[in-house]
């Protein structure tokens, strides 16, 4: 968006990795029973460029075909014993007491163009996401940091 007068707004960082019941990494993953977020997933997009520097076949993981949606079917699977591994964030690791070996840390945030900052809704929602008991319910739930949560920022285009 060439020229567009945007700005990001930062919800916080989070960590990605292996979520296991045995401490498992990625180096770990041939020959392991997995289970994958799907395809576009940030998830999946991670785990495909961290197998791919690391010389790792996808067709070594069985599994890898298996698809599910949300970080909380990835941690359920692993913890009902369907997969011996997932990809995904720690938070759905520590909800279901399963192991995680971190892999990357992401940034989330979200851009808007400028001028909708002062839209009563947008307002409301950067008070929201800068608000303290946001940043603690992330903290509770583990694995984010929120160090720079409810900063905004220029984007330059």
């Amino acid at each position: 968006m060439p020229g567009a007068d945007l700005v990001l707004l930062c919800v916080a960082e989070r960590q990605q990795g292996v979520i296991s019941r045995d401490g498992l990494g990625l180096d770990d993953l041939p020959g392991r029973r997995f289970i994958n977020r799907q395809r576009g997933s940030g998830t999946r997009m991670l785990l495909d460029h961290c197998l791919t520097k690391r010389g790792i076949d996808p067709a070594s993981i069985p599994g890898y075909e298996r698809e599910v949606t949300t970080h909380l079917a990835v941690a359920l699977a692993v913890r009902t014993g369907e997969a011996d591994a997932g990809m995904g964030v720690y938070s759905a690791a520590k909800a279901l007491g399963l192991s995680f070996v971190p892999v990357a840390t992401e940034r989330y945030e979200l851009v808007m163009h400028r001028a909708i900052l002062d839209d009563p809704r947008i307002a409301a929602l950067v008070g929201i996401v800068s608000s303290e008991a946001f940043k603690q319910v992330l903290r509770d739930l583990g694995g984010y940091v929120t160090d720079e949560t409810g900063v905004l920022r220029e984007l330059r285009g």
